[in-house]
Formats: structure tokens, sequence, C-alpha cells
């Protein structure tokens, strides 16, 4: 005699089945587990970045970027084409991880990303598969400040004309974090030098 382990008395329930299903659909949609999710989460928004590449970071993570590939399906824009390389559809993958600009200037840094595995189909499921690897927290800094100077650099190319190259980018992107660094310790000198004064 066998019985049904989802229900209290053991009997079969059209009702209990149903539940079970929903929940196998959720987790094949969920991606990666919640605790790399959560995990991801906390990890962004304990970056020590300034408030706006933090308040950026969430947006490709979610599709939330305005690129050609949404844009086209709201007849915003009629060309789909990476303005950078010319060669592929512009989505927020390609921009910010397979575009030859980018992985040029991940390549560049210290963070030494490789882009070996094949397609990256998620920027969301890509950067939660380098959470589970990479715990640096410093490396997660550069990680957002580097992807947020690749979306005004695509922005400035294509609002602008303007065109920087990979060492000003990674320039750019390191110059805003030592800024934010030098910004968040006057304060604590301060504080500092008040504790002092006192004695």
């Amino acid at each position: 005699m066998w019985s049904w382990i989802w229900t209290r008395s053991g009997d079969f329930m059209v009702k209990s089945a149903y539940y079970v299903a929903l929940k196998e659909r959720d987790k094949e949609r969920a991606g990666p587990s919640n605790d790399n999710v959560n995990e991801g989460w906390k990890k962004l928004w304990k970056a020590q970045v300034p408030s706006k590449i933090q308040n950026f970071s969430w947006k490709p993570s979610n599709q939330a970027l305005p690129m050609r590939n949404n844009l086209i399906k709201r007849q915003i824009v009629m060309d789909y084409i990476c303005k950078r390389c010319g060669e592929e559809v512009e989505s927020v993958e390609h921009v910010l991880v397979q575009c030859k600009e980018a992985q040029r200037l991940w390549y560049l840094l210290p963070l030494r990303l490789s882009f070996n595995q094949g397609v990256v189909t998620s920027f969301k499921d890509w950067v939660w598969n380098h959470i589970k690897i990479i715990k640096d927290k410093g490396w997660w800094n550069i990680f957002w400040s580097l992807c947020w100077t690749l979306w005004l650099a695509m922005n400035d190319l294509i609002f602008n004309g303007v065109e920087c190259n990979v060492m000003v980018r990674m320039g750019k992107a390191l110059n805003v974090l030592e800024e934010y660094r030098r910004a968040n310790e006057f304060p604590k000198l301060r504080e500092k030098k008040k504790v002092g004064e006192g004695k």
C-alpha cells in the first residue's frame, strides 16, 4: 500500500498535486538558487560604491535598461544592432558582457574574467554564477563600477557620438571608486579629530 506524502491523510488529492506542480514550476523558473540571489543582492547593497552605481546595478539584473532589443519591441527604435561593434543585437548581456569592447575591458582589469563558458543568456544568471565563486568585496566594487562605466560609454557613443578607448573607461571606473573611498574616509578622519580634541 502506498501513501501520498503531500497530504496529511496520505490520500491522493488533485488539489495537492496541483500545488506540487506549481512549486516545481516555480523552482524551474527561479534560475539560480534563492541563496545565491539573496547573497547577490546583499553583495550589491553592501558594495562600497556610490549610490548612483548601486541604483544602476539592479537594472541590468532585471532587464530594466533601455536596450535596443527591448526598444524595438516598443517601436522606439528601428535598428537593434549594437552601435559599438555593429555585429550583434544590443542587449544587456551583449553590452555588458559579450561585446568585444566589454570583454577587452573585463580582461584587462584585475578581475580577469573569462568568457570561455560560451554565450551568456542572462546577465543575472551570469552574475549569480560569479557570486558562488568570488567572495572578495573589493572585486565586486570594481565589477559594479565597470558595469556602470560600460553603460555610460554606450550612452556617450549613442547620444554624443563619442567613442572612448578601453583604458580610458577602465581609468574612469577606478577613479570613481577611489573618489568614493576618499569621500567616505574624510568624515571618519573628522570624527577622530574631534574625539582627540577633547583630551
